[in-house]
C-alpha cells in the first residue's frame, strides 16, 4: 500500500509541475481560473487516493488485531520549522478570511478578484502537508 501512496504522490506532483504550466483557458483571459481549477480538481483526486489508502490501511490493521490511535504528542514533536510556518499561515489566512470586511463566500472564494481565496491557499497548506509525509 506504501507504493500506492507514493505512486499517487508521484502522480499528483508530476502533474502539477508538468500538465498545469500547459493548461491555457481561451486565449489566456481566463487562466487564472483554469490552473484554479485544474488545481482543486487535482487536489481532489489526491485526496481521494489519500483517503483510499488510508482506509485500505485502517482494514488491513483491523484484521491483525486493533488499530492504535495516533499519539498527537509525538506528532506534534516531530514537526519541522517548516511545518511549523505552514501551520502559521494557515491559522493567519483562516483568521483574515473570517474576520474580512466582506462576505465569508467572497474571502474564501475570492469571486470579485483574482479567483485565489482562502480556500486555494488551505488546499496549498494540506498538499504540502500530504506530500511531506508520503
Amino acid at each position: 500500500m506504501k507504493t500506492f501512496r507514493r505512486e499517487s504522490t508521484n502522480l499528483y506532483i508530476l502533474s502539477l509541475l508538468l500538465i498545469m504550466p500547459l493548461m491555457v483557458g481561451f486565449k489566456y483571459t481566463d487562466i487564472i481560473f483554469v490552473k484554479q481549477r485544474f488545481f482543486l480538481i487535482m487536489f481532489v483526486i489526491y485526496l481521494v487516493c489519500v483517503f483510499i489508502a488510508l482506509l485500505w490501511k485502517l482494514s488491513n490493521d483491523r484484521s491483525m488485531g486493533g488499530i492504535e490511535p495516533p499519539n498527537i504528542k509525538e506528532m506534534i514533536k516531530t514537526l519541522s520549522p517548516l511545518d511549523w510556518s505552514m501551520a502559521a499561515f494557515a491559522a493567519i489566512v483562516l483568521i483574515s478570511s473570517l474576520t474580512s470586511r466582506y462576505t465569508l463566500k467572497n474571502t474564501f472564494m475570492a469571486n470579485e478578484s483574482q479567483l485565489v481565496g482562502g480556500y486555494v491557499f488551505l488546499a496549498i497548506v494540506a498538499s504540502f502537508f500530504l506530500i511531506s509525509r508520503y
